[in-house]
Parts: C-alpha cells; sequence; structure tokens
C-alpha cells in the first residue's frame, strides 16, 4: 500500500512538472509595436509594412519598434521587462527593431506563405533569444459592407470578404486589421492573436469606401477597375499580440499518460481496500 501511494505521488509531482516546463518554456504576454517613423500602405487588395527609420537598428528590413508597454516573457527573459539582459530592447536596442510579414506585401487572397516568419527582432540570436511568430490566419473582416451613416463604435468592411474592418470614430476612422498563429522562442511554442491598428482623421468608413470603390455612393459595389487602380492610404500603424503558452505534443502525451496512471492507482487502491 506504501508503495503504491509513493507511485501515486511520484506521478503526480511528473505531470506538475510537465505543467511548469510548458509554463516556463514558451513565450507568454503582451507585445506591442508602433510604427515609429514608419507607415502601413493599404490597398484594396494588399497591406504593406514600409521601413521604420527610427528603430534601433533602423530600417530596413525593419519596419516597425517594441514599445514600453511590452512585457513580453520567453527563454531568457522570465520577467518581460524590457531593456533587462536576455529580454527585449536589451542590448542597447531600445526600440528594438520590429520585422513584420517578412518585408513582403500581404495580398489578400494570396496566401500567407510569403509572409512568414510574420514578426521577427533585431536582437534575435544576439541579445535575447530568437523569437518567430508565425501567422496562421487573418480576419474575419465585417459582414457588413454598407459604410454610410455608421455611428462611432459600428463597423463595416469595404468589400465582402475583406479582413479589412472601418470602425467610425469621434474623430474619422480606425482601419484594423486582426490576425492569429503561433510563436516560438526555441524552448516552446505558444499560441498568438492580435492585429494592427490606423487611425484616420478627417475621413468617416463611408468616405474612405467611396474612396477606393466609387461606385459604393450609389449602391454599386467594388469593380475590377477599382482592385487594379492602385489607390492607396499610408499611415502610421501600431500593434499588439498576445501570446499564451500551448503544452507541446509531447508534453501533452506524458501529461495524458501519467494522469492515466494516477487514475489507475486509484482504482487498484479502491479495489484493495474492497
Amino acid at each position: 500500500m506504501r508503495a503504491l501511494r509513493l507511485t501515486v505521488a511520484v506521478l503526480a509531482t511528473t505531470v506538475a512538472l510537465c505543467f511548469m516546463t510548458v509554463a516556463n518554456a514558451s513565450v507568454i504576454g503582451d507585445l506591442q509595436t508602433s510604427s515609429g517613423s514608419g507607415t502601413v500602405t493599404v490597398t484594396l487588395s494588399s497591406i504593406t509594412f514600409n521601413p521604420d527609420g527610427s528603430a534601433k537598428p533602423p530600417g530596413p528590413p525593419w519596419n516597425g519598434e517594441v514599445t514600453n508597454a511590452t512585457d513580453l516573457m520567453f527563454s531568457g527573459c522570465p520577467s518581460g521587462v524590457l531593456g533587462t539582459a536576455g529580454c527585449l530592447d536589451s542590448g542597447g536596442l531600445n526600440a528594438e527593431g520590429v520585422e513584420f510579414a517578412d518585408n513582403n506585401p500581404i495580398v489578400l487572397g494570396a496566401g500567407l506563405a510569403a509572409n512568414n516568419p510574420f514578426i521577427q527582432f533585431a536582437g534575435n540570436g544576439t541579445a535575447h533569444a530568437t523569437i518567430l511568430y508565425t501567422i496562421a490566419g487573418a480576419g474575419p473582416g465585417s459582414s457588413n459592407t454598407n459604410c454610410a451613416g455608421l455611428t462611432p463604435g459600428e463597423s463595416c468592411s469595404i468589400f465582402a470578404g475583406s479582413p479589412v474592418i472601418l470602425t467610425d470614430t469621434a474623430t474619422g476612422t480606425s482601419i484594423s486589421f486582426s490576425t492569429f498563429g503561433t510563436v516560438t522562442d526555441g524552448a516552446g511554442v505558444s499560441n498568438w492573436a492580435g492585429g494592427f491598428s490606423t487611425p484616420i482623421s478627417g475621413m468617416s468608413p463611408e468616405q474612405i469606401q467611396q474612396f477606393f470603390c466609387p461606385e459604393t455612393a450609389t449602391g454599386g459595389v467594388c469593380s475590377a477597375a477599382d482592385f487594379a487602380s492602385g489607390k492607396q492610404i499610408t499611415k502610421p500603424t501600431g500593434g499588439d499580440f498576445i501570446a499564451n503558452s500551448v503544452p507541446e505534443p509531447a508534453t501533452t502525451a506524458m501529461m495524458l499518460v501519467g494522469i492515466g496512471l494516477i487514475g489507475l492507482g486509484r482504482i487498484r487502491r479502491h479495489r484493495a481496500k474492497s
């Protein structure tokens, strides 16, 4: 009986350590970015991140920078404190450069393979562990394509299927683009979700929709000519990406085996008493 109890205790400790290993070996926390002196260019069919000359080091290839609201924890950076040895912004990289979309335009409808790794850092492999964000999907956009007469807080997309959302604000429009995927620091894998937002003052969602697709003013839809027109809006942008740890397959299997053995031990213990 004592041996059985000892076995169960050891297995329980093993499972607990598995959970602790997952939590300590994955990227966790909030990554916030700004474009500094960089910008993002939006067309009907693409999103392009332009070089950020104020990042450390200046872009290209860096087209964004880490902001001081970031608290990302990963291998070698258990505190998440910016500027601390082994963390983001360390090694003299204050406002550390970030590269989005592998410096390729995100082309709507063309897949995302050309945009991975989706987020990379100037300090990868030197100031801190190599952190790579991979994008798995984008959107969804709004099901509403009627951008006329919106009030603050209401949203629309320029055309059906667009992952870009226009939200009416008191001063104009906020353009947002949601993304999600996985991130690794070489020691574990986490899920992340977030996206970008760009404020545009002085233009309502209706005016932006009609800028790209004039036919919508008379109840029409975006035409092939609109997509081919090359019309674009270029503005600064900010990003916010939340990462949460997830068990790796092997660790999950270990936890399930451990839990199963603990259950088996309890069954045997119960039978021994009966």
